[in-house]
């Protein structure tokens, strides 16, 4: 009876020890996956946005970056915790036009999915075989390898529009709504704690930044023509309509007439596949944007590796705002003359978007808008980059700082096409955002990579903005 008794004490003990050790596992396991998260953090975040800055000269993103280090090293040891980032927050006071922004982007996706799942349901098998030629596009295009013939099934391309258009799309409404001036303002406060640690030059970048972000702003609400480069199944050109609705439209004018100024609206899509495209999702796209966001969509063919044709020039000659989603990366050191000769017939005054995957390209085309630059960046000999030295850049937005845009690594900018001023190393000051200074964005990265603002400053026109741009708004 004794040995019953020891036994029946012993069967709980070692199931309560087995239990303790299963606990402590769990906590361990917790623990690493903690000290990875930050890890992640401090490595990917923090340090790749302090290379980045050094990369492009910005000593005050590069000193806010290392604050931000600072603080979170020193949290971590003090507390275990790690804190909330600045580059983070969002605007409050611009959430309901963000989501309402949003919400429009995913009705017309929704849309555009009923109208082209009508005549393509496919069955199991045809799904994983669409899924299947969908990935291999989606790897050709990352490496720059993608070739017309990919292009061909329809399956395909429309798979690529369900996988990408609403993030994509929505990362454009995302970015561009921290142009607004609450949001700038925010970004000021945010900023005004290391204000007192920059020297003079580094205050002129900063204010410099500040009135070309107020300026651009003030330029949304001028844009009359959208130019899509390289646009695949329109994912820009919504998240742009949607964002134009919600945030300048209707912040300036009553309901009935943001209908009629949207309706004024001309959008040009290009690509290099633009039949393919048409056929699989654009036509489709074109009939529900169709009056009520745009008045007239022009789709025509454009290879984006070669010079400018003169039938494409004349098409974009009017264009304020043109957009441009991974495309730099997906060209590498392709697109050269198309871009020079695109900044050159651009009117002064527009504005260029970018947006993508990693920051290299976007790098790589600010170096080359400056003197004596050209030969480490694989420039061409047969190509005169004088037209790019017209261009101002506002870094605009990272993914990184958007939870709700991080499954995708991007990066966003703006440039800006000025009349008669030259555009000097000390004018790029980019990516202001949160603990980066201020939180101006045009497109969000999508896990680092990044968007940009470009502005031409002399006698070429660029993209982007269709503005006259007096030199004391600067």
């Amino acid at each position: 009876h004794t040995e019953d008794a020891t036994l029946g004490w012993l069967y709980p003990q070692t199931a309560l020890v087995a239990k303790l050790v299963e606990h402590d596992k769990e906590d361990q396991k917790k623990r690493l996956k903690r000290q990875l998260k930050f890890d992640r953090r401090v490595n990917t975040l923090l340090q790749a946005r302090i290379r980045h800055s050094v990369a492009r000269g910005d000593p005050i993103v590069e000193r806010q970056a290392r604050l931000e280090l600072e603080e979170l090293v020193s949290t971590r040891l003090s507390t275990g915790e790690r804190p909330s980032s600045s580059s983070q927050t969002t605007c409050p006071s611009t959430k309901k036009q963000r989501d309402a922004a949003t919400k429009d982007s995913l009705g017309v996706f929704a849309a555009l999915l009923v109208s082209i799942d009508s005549r393509d349901l496919p069955d199991e098998a045809d799904k994983a075989e669409r899924a299947a030629k969908t990935n291999q596009l989606c790897r050709n295009m990352t490496k720059a390898t993608q070739s017309i013939e990919m292009f061909h099934d329809m399956k395909t391309l429309r798979g690529y529009a369900r996988r990408k258009f609403a993030q994509r799309s929505a990362l454009v409404a995302d970015s561009l709504g921290k142009l607004h001036p609450d949001a700038i303002e925010m970004g000021v406060a945010a900023a005004a704690r290391t204000r007192s640690e920059m020297d003079s030059g580094q205050l002129a970048l900063y204010d410099e930044q500040i009135r070309l972000m107020k300026s651009c702003w003030s330029g949304l609400s001028r844009v009359a023509n959208i130019c899509s480069i390289g646009c695949g199944p329109g994912c820009d050109l919504v998240g742009t309509l949607t964002f134009l609705r919600h945030f300048v439209h209707e912040c300036d004018s009553s309901s009935v007439e943001v209908g009629c100024r949207q309706r004024r609206l001309k959008a040009v899509l290009l690509d290099f596949a633009i039949e393919q495209w048409k056929e699989a999702v654009l036509d489709d796209l074109a009939n529900l944007l169709r009056p009520d966001y745009v008045n007239e969509v022009c789709c025509c063919r454009c290879d984006v590796t070669r010079a400018m044709d003169d039938s494409i020039e004349q098409t974009v000659a009017d264009v304020d705002l043109y957009l441009t989603s991974y495309l730099i990366t997906e060209t590498r050191f392709q697109w050269d003359e198309f871009f020079v000769d695109l900044v050159r017939q651009a009117r002064v005054g527009a504005l260029l978007y970018f947006v993508e995957p990693t920051p290299w390209q976007l790098h790589r085309l600010i170096r080359l808008s400056k003197k004596g630059s050209k030969a480490s960046d694989n420039a061409r000999t047969d190509v005169d980059y004088a037209p790019l030295e017209g261009l101002r850049f506002v870094w605009l937005d990272s993914s990184s700082k958007s939870p709700r845009l991080c499954v995708y690594a991007s990066s966003s900018a703006l440039t800006r096409i000025i009349e008669n001023m030259k555009c000097t190393h000390q004018n790029f000051s980019h990516s202001m955002g949160g603990s980066e200074g201020l939180q101006y964005c045009w497109p969000s990265k999508f896990d680092d990579p990044p968007c940009i603002l470009s502005i031409k400053l002399q006698h070429t026109r660029l993209h982007e903005y269709s503005l006259k741009i007096n030199r004391n708004e600067f």
